[in-house]
């Protein structure tokens, strides 16, 4: 929890710091750009990079993808942590949304140089927030890190009547 925490605070400090300055082009890119944040890894020539993931919805099942030059087969961790708990909803937490957002799997070997890693989320038990995305080996100081949004849905008469 306490880690969860301190990457809250990351986010924040880097968003108040001005680090997350959009440049020109990617103005033109149709989905939103994610904060992908690198922390230095000392004595490290590993790397792993997550690709940029669009909104999402609650209910909505897909793959967050990543390369990374650690070898085939080492197993690394991931976590998928909720930024900021809305206040309003702090009552209806369940306990199910934590326990199936981390879990390990192994980097997968590819022909092309860079190793690979395939992770399925379902956000059925997910509710509109910001998330951030940790990847860390188990066996070596590297990590990789991005963020998502599920954002709240559009307001419509006919839900409310």
């Amino acid at each position: 929890m306490m880690r969860s925490f301190l990457f809250g605070i990351v986010i924040i400090a880097v968003f108040l710091s001005g680090c997350t300055q959009i440049t020109p082009e990617a103005n033109k890119n149709p989905i939103p750009p994610t904060l992908a944040i690198a922390f230095p890894n000392e004595n490290s020539s590993y790397w792993v990079n997550i690709d940029p993931i669009s909104p999402k919805q609650v209910g909505e099942r897909f793959t967050i993808r990543a390369e990374t030059n650690l070898p085939e087969n080492e197993t690394v961790r991931y976590y998928v942590h909720q930024i900021y708990f809305k206040q309003n909803n702090m009552d209806h937490l369940e306990e199910s949304t934590f326990d199936q957002n981390y879990g390990s799997i192994k980097v997968n070997g590819t022909n092309s140089g860079n190793n690979s890693l395939n992770i399925n989320i379902d956000l059925s038990t997910f509710q509109p927030d910001d998330y951030l995305i940790e990847i860390a080996s188990m066996n070596r100081s590297v990590s990789g890190h991005t963020v998502f949004t599920i954002p709240e849905p559009p307001y419509t008469p006919s839900r409310y009547t």
